[in-house]
Parts: C-alpha cells; structure tokens; sequence
C-alpha cells in the first residue's frame, strides 16, 4: 500500500485539531489489514474499489459512490480487485463533541441500534460537497487551509448525523477510558483528582493514560481538571465567596486560585462577581 503522491505533509497525510486525513494509492491485488484505533474513521474512494471483510465476517464493496464508516477500535481486512485511489478521514472525539455541542442534534433523542460496527452510505449531493471540499483544500498552498479543514469537516460531521445509524457510530462510547475518565472528573469535580488515580483505575500507567488523553481531547488531564474546576467555580462564585469557592474546589492556596481565573477569564473571582451582581440590578 503506497501513499498517493501529492502536496500533503508526512505519510500521506495532513492532521489537524480536528481530523487526520490520509490519501492512498492502493496497487490491485493488495491485500491486508488495519485497525481504526481510538478514532472513527470515514473511508471513501476517489476510483476505484475496495473490498473489505469486518471481524464479524460481513463483506463489503464500495466505490466512489459510497463511503464506509467504522467506529473506534474496529479491525478491518482489505482486498483491492483493481488499482484504487482512496481517501480516509479520521475524526478525533473532540470534533464529535464540538458538532454535537453547538448543534440542537441530541444524542438522547437517537434510538440504540443492533449492530453498529459499520455503516456503509450512499454519497447524497451534501456529502459529496463535503469530501470534495476538504479534498480540495487539503490539497492547496494555503497558510489557512487547517483552519479550512476543521470547519469543512465540521459540516461533514453535521451532515452524516442527521443519519441515526451515524450519530450512534460517531458518538463517543461510553466504555472508551478517555469518557470514562470524563466522566469521573465531571462527577467529582469538587474532589482532588490525582492523573495517578485516574490511571490506576483504569489499570493504565500514568504515562499512556496522559498521551491517550491528550490525543483524544487536545489537552493533558492536569489541564482538562483545571479547566473544569475554573468553570464551575463562576457558578460557585454566585452564591459563595472567593474563600469558600476556592476551598470548595480543593485549593488551599487561595492566591492560587485567583491566579488561575484571572489567567483563563481575564479578570479576578471578584470582579466576576461584581459583573454577575451588575448584570443581575439592570
């Protein structure tokens, strides 16, 4: 399997906060395997055709009238009948996330369905408009053109939602250790949260539990705790001092505390508070 030679950087392949795009020249008679990892991936072909064997057995073929969708963590086994030219995209979860959150598209409104190890999808006018404009602009001599991807495949991801099957394939699984993690953090938020226990609990050394974390949400998980306890602490600031509020998330050193908000909102837990009391007379 040899990457199609084009202008993209790396192995065939250009990576942004968002999405991992990789363009393939596949030789006929190629035959092999490969693994989606923690990421889902959404395949499609430029000519040519693929076959492709899902661990449950199912066989599949599709052309440049289709795209396949698999989940994280899917294996897959390849065949190429004929000289094949293929695009993969590789949706980080906080790309899911993002659409999920700035759209009125709710998971809790979706139906589970019976098998979601795959979809594999016709390439209606809007989708199609999607691939060929990230296609494109992968391609171009652009200083933006990351910032380009990442609000093209925004609406590629909008797009294939609107599909149940595919808004259950994309969402991130809850058993993910990543989600699981979240999860605890969310729900112990007031609590000291060591990286060392979260790892511990999911029997992941400390060093690998960081670098999933990261490669899944954009930020280590010192960060990502810190970041959640600052934003629950303008909902404490409401009704509590700065005193109580920085206890109340486990910080001690209060000076600490007004140092990190100040920092991330660009003004003191008092002056917030003063904002939120202004607001709420006019």
């Amino acid at each position: 399997m040899v990457p199609f030679k084009n202008d993209l950087k790396g192995n065939g392949g250009l990576e942004t906060e968002f999405v991992k795009i990789l363009y393939y020249h596949l030789d006929k008679d190629y035959s092999g395997e490969y693994k989606t990892f923690n990421f889902p991936r959404f395949c499609t072909i430029v000519d040519g055709e693929i076959k492709v064997t899902l661990e449950n057995g199912k066989i599949l073929i599709y052309n440049r009238d289709n795209f396949l969708l698999l989940p994280s963590d899917s294996n897959v086994h390849m065949d190429i009948t004929k000289n094949t030219k293929a695009l993969a995209f590789e949706f980080s979860n906080s790309l899911i996330e993002t659409v999920l959150k700035k759209t009125d598209i709710l998971k809790s409104s979706r139906k589970s369905l019976e098998h979601k190890n795959y979809m594999l999808g016709s390439k209606r006018n809007e989708i199609a408009e999607d691939i060929w404009n990230l296609f494109v602009t992968s391609r171009e001599k652009n200083n933006n053109k990351k910032f380009l991807i990442d609000l093209y495949v925004q609406k590629l991801v909008y797009d294939l939602i609107q599909d149940e099957s595919t808004h259950d394939l994309l969402y991130p699984n809850d058993s993910h250790p990543v989600s699981k993690s979240i999860k605890f953090i969310d729900e112990n938020i007031t609590n000291n949260i060591s990286v060392k226990e979260l790892s511990e609990s999911l029997y992941m050394s400390e060093s690998n539990f960081s670098h999933m974390f990261k490669k899944n949400t954009g930020c280590n998980p010192i960060e990502y705790i810190r970041d959640k306890k600052l934003d629950y602490s303008k909902e404490l600031l409401k009704t509590k001092s700065v005193t109580e509020t920085s206890y109340d998330l486990g910080y001690d050193n209060i000076s600490y505390f007004i140092k990190l908000f100040k920092k991330k909102y660009s003004l003191t837990p008092k002056q917030y508070q003063m904002s939120v009391l202004k607001s709420e007379e006019q």
